[in-house]
């Protein structure tokens, strides 16, 4: 377990720094927040963080601790995986399909088109 203070590896939002801050004011963050607080993971680094979501005018694209995916508004599809050298060298969505599919739920549910 990593200690208070250690750098974390846990994939974040900039929507989750409001919670945490009124976590850690005791005030009681307003309902409807897409930002969750990041109390836990600086109480304990080592911990998981959650799926980081973006999107500009062309493209939308969800971040998990494993992978990338992008969708762009024409329909094509990238997937990098972060746990290979490769990083975002090498487009997997026609060879990892499932994964792609999978990725592409959760950003669709999170960011409708």
């Amino acid at each position: 377990m990593a200690a208070v203070g250690d750098p974390t590896q846990a994939v974040v939002e900039t929507l989750d720094i409001f919670p945490t801050i009124c976590e850690l004011t005791g005030l009681k963050p307003p309902s409807g927040l897409n930002g969750k607080s990041l109390m836990p993971i600086l109480a304990d680094p080592s911990r998981k963080g959650h799926a980081a979501f973006a999107y500009r005018s062309s493209a939308q694209t969800i971040r998990t601790d494993t992978h990338r995916l992008i969708a762009h508004r024409g329909g094509e599809l990238e997937l990098y995986d972060h746990t290979t050298s490769a990083g975002e060298t090498k487009n997997l969505a026609e060879t990892q399909p499932e994964q792609a599919a999978a990725l592409l739920k959760q950003l669709r549910a999170r960011l409708p088109q």
